[in-house]
């Protein structure tokens, strides 16, 4: 059967008789095809190879992903709103400002990926490992991040309104460090306080540490940012 992949606009990008659209996209992949753009609305990928892939701005809405291999695919500013991707492969991959909403990634492996200004609102990350993933900047308002693995994970300046049991953040002006901002987040109540800033991620003691070993002239500042933070997580115990 001839199946099609076609651009936003209209036009072929890979052509081809194969027995589904997900071997034609493999194909695709695999010689190097142009799928900038690609169309692949409501598509069923599941399970499919797509190690590798450039599907830079391709629209994926409502696509099936499951389980498919998206191991350091290009997906940078595609859209993937309402797309199924559990148990999907995402490692490396880069989601650079990618359209994640009301995605499912439950079980999602998505190692060091790039989620830098990710719009995750209201995704399913539940069990996801984000082990050393890049999610500055990324909207991740009502998402849910229960048992996700987030060690190592970059949170600097996201969104977590409502993904979070507690989460706060400060930036100050007009010191050495001007712009940083430092986020600490408790998913659950049981759960160890974790911060981000900048190189920095690990706990509160390590925190200490961190600053106590580095440059004396930003202890002081450091040191009222961290306390700052936690305080504001105290606080919001007794809302």
């Amino acid at each position: 059967m001839k199946f099609e992949i076609k651009s936003l606009t209209g036009s072929i990008l890979f052509e081809g008789d194969f027995s589904s659209l997900a071997e034609c996209l493999i194909s695709a992949v695999k010689k190097g095809a142009n799928l900038y753009g690609a169309n692949l609305y409501g598509a069923n990928l599941d399970g499919a190879n797509l190690d590798g892939a450039n599907l830079y701005g391709a629209n994926l809405t409502r696509a099936n992903l499951t389980r498919a291999n998206l191991t350091r695919a290009n997906l940078d500013g595609a859209n993937l709103y309402g797309a199924n991707l559990y148990g999907a492969n995402l490692d490396g991959a880069n989601l650079y400002g990618a359209n994640l909403t009301r995605a499912n990634l439950t079980r999602a492996n998505l190692t060091r990926a790039n989620l830098d200004g990710a719009n995750l609102y209201g995704a399913n990350l539940s069990g996801a490992n984000l082990y050393g993933a890049n999610l500055y900047g990324a909207n991740l308002t009502r998402a849910n991040l229960t048992r996700a693995n987030l060690t190592r994970a970059n949170l600097d300046g996201a969104n977590l309104y409502g993904a979070v049991e507690k989460f706060a953040a400060i930036s100050f002006l007009g010191h050495g460090e001007c712009g940083r901002t430092l986020t600490a987040v408790q998913l659950t109540k049981t759960s160890h306080i974790k911060l981000f800033c900048g190189c920095f991620k690990g706990s509160v003691k390590e925190l200490r540490e961190y600053i106590e070993a580095g440059e004396v002239r930003l202890k002081k500042t450091r040191t009222l940012a961290l306390d700052t933070v936690l305080t504001l997580l105290e606080a919001k115990n007794d809302e």
